[in-house]
């Protein structure tokens, strides 16, 4: 007996490792469905818990799924109430330049409301934990992407409500949380589940175009190196701090030798130029011309001018050989006595947006891919090929830019999308393949009704009047046609300044053709039948344009109906409306079999280009707010575009440009429009 006692209990043993695995999954039945999940949760919650049990009744329920959508909605918006209007200047304080709750009721509603719905989020979190188990296990939390996705974002989210001092970076984990929103949708889960599918062919992409632009890159600083570092000077030569413009300036020459603007057998390395040692000297620009120049032994599209009575020369900050000309932190008696640093004297001449802030060159390798890629995005690519060909031969920078902006811009881009377009074509096969087979299911539930629907079919069909043989025969769609195109041509001859016989005649012209339309409407849906009719789609689109003309001739009717009326009236209803007649021509699809295939494919795309916008309209919101928490309040700039800190005293009397990141309005213009980028550098 102890030797079968001690084999069943052997064997129960057994059972229960056996049970504990997911071959032996619990099965609870719940919402009229069947959820399989681990036998235990975390080691502890058994599939007889009652707290597991409640906690798989709250996760499966569409209501808490409802719930948890509209938090994660809320939490997306509340996240951009942050007003950085009101933050901590004292440098001291371990919240330096972070949003201040007291005096603002949006940075109150924003942090309250995103620690109550991190909360919410870490609470929803433990109940899928306990229902479907951590990691081991059947259904488990963590074997879904998306969870983990979800588990992420919740860690993150704690994180940043750590007090830290300069926790940027932390903080910045929170704008992460509308990344949530992607796992709501289920048919935005698969345009997502395409695009990574995807990623390792774009990976190899981005790879190949990167490798592209390191060697157009490193090209560029063979051919480009420092040779827009120049702009027209007031004086030949730099000359001392005390100098201003009226002065002779033979008397404040700064070094009494050359400029060595070009490489000379007489200074043949970088130690034997005079500029080897930087000066406490400047060199005046002209600010009326602040285009990079060429030197007069050199060829370029740009010389300075030379003429009396206001003479100018072409200069660097830099000799030829790369040494800076000038040194220290001084005030300059031409600008008033104004404080410059040695990095903003340096700068001088170049920090403008015509110069692009000295960024857009091929002065080292991470600038010239900077000014690489800047131009294969195709923002002002032209304006940097302009300002190299001024100081360069004019053909080398145009061969040079054009070629890989070809290159980077079109087969780039065309390639990433090839990539993308295959990708949706295996989801989109994949999808119809799984559909195809539920169709094979449903196969004999058609047959069943096929004679029935044949029969019902024929009755419709016998009891078509001669009205509809008349509506739908091709002579009647041949006059529709034309009504359509002259509609077109008498919207089109619209112009201003326009006689009042040319407008009361188009607008007779425009009532006629309402008219004819609203009977051909009329005529259709007594032919039809009101539920026939708007069974189709280009009926139910013609009865909204119909309608709207008759909307419009009830709020600005045509002159020859009333007598006396406002004259800008019919003015207004017209150009109110117009757009909506001209939609119109769409009806000729419905003749022109081509324009409808293609009308049809469009319209079957628009659920995928839909999720699309979705996705970028997301991405430039979650970029906005981590740009808001980085760079508020860092756009600001004196009279000569040096940038203010937070703590300098004139920091309120700064100058602001549009493109800033201080509200998320235009934090998230500046991702949206196709503004000039060099603003924000």
């Amino acid at each position: 007996m102890d030797r079968v006692s001690s084999g069943s209990r052997r064997i129960s043993r057994i059972f229960l490792k056996f049970c504990n695995s997911k071959k032996c999954p619990s099965v609870y039945r719940i919402w009229g469905k069947e959820h399989k999940f681990g036998n235990t949760s975390l080691y502890i919650f058994s599939s007889t818990s009652v707290l597991r049990y409640w906690c798989v009744w709250c996760i499966t329920s569409k209501w808490f799924h409802r719930f948890i959508i509209a938090a994660i909605v809320s939490n997306t918006v509340v996240l951009g109430f942050i007003d950085y209007s009101h933050v901590e200047k004292n440098p001291a304080s371990r919240n330096y330049g972070n949003p201040m709750n007291h005096g603002s009721w949006r940075n109150t509603v924003s942090s309250q409301g995103n620690k109550a719905l991190t909360i919410l989020f870490t609470i929803e979190m433990g109940f899928k934990i306990i229902a479907m188990g951590l990691f081991w296990g059947e259904g488990a939390f963590l074997k879904d992407s998306w969870n983990v996705m979800d588990f992420v974002l919740v860690l993150l989210s704690l994180t940043a409500l750590l007090p830290t001092k300069n926790g940027s970076i932390c903080r910045a984990f929170r704008f992460l949380c509308p990344l949530r929103n992607l796992s709501s949708l289920p048919g935005l889960r698969k345009f997502i589940s395409s695009i990574l599918k995807a990623l390792p062919e774009i990976g190899t992409v981005i790879f190949l175009l990167s490798f592209v632009f390191l060697i157009f890159s490193v090209l560029g600083l063979s051919l480009f190196l420092g040779s827009v570092d120049t702009c027209c000077r007031l004086t030949p030569f730099p000359v001392t701090t005390d100098w201003n413009i009226g002065f002779n300036y033979t008397e404040y020459r700064c070094l009494d030798a050359p400029n060595v603007d070009l490489p000379s057998v007489d200074f043949p390395t970088q130690s034997s130029s005079p500029w080897h040692t930087p000066q406490e000297c400047y060199w005046p620009t002209d600010d009326n011309n602040q285009r990079p120049c060429a030197f007069p032994e050199q060829p370029g599209n740009h010389q300075c001018y030379q003429n009396e009575p206001y003479p100018t020369w072409c200069g660097s900050n830099w000799d030829a050989y790369g040494n800076p000309r000038f040194k220290g932190e001084t005030t300059l008696a031409m600008y008033g006595n104004y404080y410059f640093s040695e990095e903003h004297l340096m700068a001088w001449g170049t920090f403008n947006s015509n110069m692009d802030y000295g960024y857009a060159t091929f002065n080292d390798i991470f600038r010239s891919y900077v000014t690489v890629f800047e131009s294969v995005t195709l923002e002002n690519w032209s304006w940097i090929m302009y300002k190299h060909r001024d100081t360069n031969p004019p053909e080398l920078p145009a061969v040079f830019f054009i070629l890989f902006t070809m290159l980077g811009a079109h087969l780039g881009l065309n390639l990433i999308l090839a990539v993308l377009e295959k990708a949706f074509v295996h989801s989109k096969v994949a999808d119809f393949a799984q559909s195809e087979k539920q169709l094979v299911s449903q196969h004999l539930f058609l047959e069943y009704f096929k004679h029935s629907i044949c029969e019902t079919h024929i009755a419709v069909v016998q009891k078509k009047t001669i009205l509809y043989r008349i509506i739908s025969g091709k002579h009647f769609n041949a006059v529709i046609t034309y009504v359509i195109f002259l509609n077109t041509v008498i919207l089109a001859l619209d112009h201003y300044p326009s006689t009042s016989f040319f407008v009361a005649n188009c607008n007779k012209a425009n009532f006629a053709c309402s008219l004819f339309f609203a009977f051909d409407m009329f005529f259709k849906i007594a032919a039809l039948g009101i539920r026939e009719y708007c069974s189709s789609k280009f009926n139910l689109f013609d009865s909204f344009i119909v309608l709207m003309s008759i909307v419009e001739l009830c709020i600005a009717p045509p002159a020859f109906i009333v007598i006396k009326q406002n004259r800008n009236s019919s003015k207004k209803g017209l150009s109110a409306f117009r757009f909506l007649r001209l939609l119109r021509i769409f009806k000729l699809a419905k003749q022109w079999k081509t324009m409808l295939k293609l009308i049809d494919k469009m319209t079957n795309t628009l659920s995928d280009l839909g999720y699309l916008m979705l996705v970028l309209g997301l991405f430039v919101y979650i970029c906005s707010l981590i740009g808001m928490e980085f760079f508020a309040n860092k756009i600001r700039f004196d009279n000569f575009g040096f940038r203010i800190p937070l703590q300098d005293p004139n920091w309120s009397d700064g100058w602001v440009p549009r493109a800033n990141y201080d509200t998320i309005t235009w934090a998230f213009f500046q991702y949206i429009q196709h503004h000039d980028c060099r603003k924000l550098e």
